[in-house]
């Protein structure tokens, strides 16, 4: 598959600080794995503000900003830098109360050619496991909220989506279009348009 041009592509959905008691009924995709999995591999900053890529263990790539959240402990970033990404944590004390701590993830060796291919963490689904969870507008374009499961994933246009090469090409008020590829029996390939509609539209 071939990689997204990551400087093109941007998180828009801003999260509110989560405290562990109804506030994750939905975690975000980076929320199922331990902070110290994941990898700080790129950083730009736009007209929308800064920005970095977090890599997962299994290799895929994700489009972060402040206010977005990773990991096992209620993670959400307060601030992208070039070199490192600030994430506050809430904690469960031994006294059953909860408390916040500051965690670092420093940016990483991009120097290898793997550190280089990208892949959305959508591409490993099947399509009719996604629902369109929610859509919206930010200052930088339309965004929506895909669901796997109990997991929810930002995409935009341009983002890659499902198994056979999906693209977002829209996304409107109730659904994201994409245009997916497939290669016929003698080796040729062909478009087919697709699409993910929010739940009860």
């Amino acid at each position: 598959m071939h990689a997204p041009d990551w400087k093109m592509a941007v998180l828009f959905l801003a999260c509110a600080v989560a405290w562990p008691a109804d506030a994750h009924t939905w975690p975000d995709g980076l929320e199922q794995f331990d902070l110290q999995s994941l990898s700080f591999t790129h950083f730009y900053r736009d007209k929308c503000g800064a920005h970095a890529i977090i890599r997962d263990p299994d290799g895929y790539s994700y489009m972060v900003g402040p206010g977005n959240k990773a990991g096992r402990d209620f993670g959400v970033l307060v601030d992208v830098s070039e070199e490192r990404i600030v994430i506050r944590e809430v904690i469960k004390n031994a006294d059953e109360s909860w408390s916040e701590r500051e965690a670092i993830l420093t940016r990483a060796d991009t120097a290898s050619p793997e550190a280089a291919i990208m892949r959305d963490p959508l591409e490993k689904f099947d399509l009719e496991t996604l629902a369109n969870w929610h859509t919206a507008e930010s200052k930088c374009g339309s965004y929506a909220r895909v669901m796997h499961y109990q997991y929810i994933y930002t995409v935009h246009v341009g983002s890659r989506v499902g198994r056979n090469f999906g693209i977002v090409t829209r996304i409107s008020k109730n659904r994201i279009f994409l245009r997916e590829r497939y290669q016929k029996p003698d080796g040729t390939w062909f478009e087919k348009d697709a699409s993910i509609k929010v739940p009860n539209n």
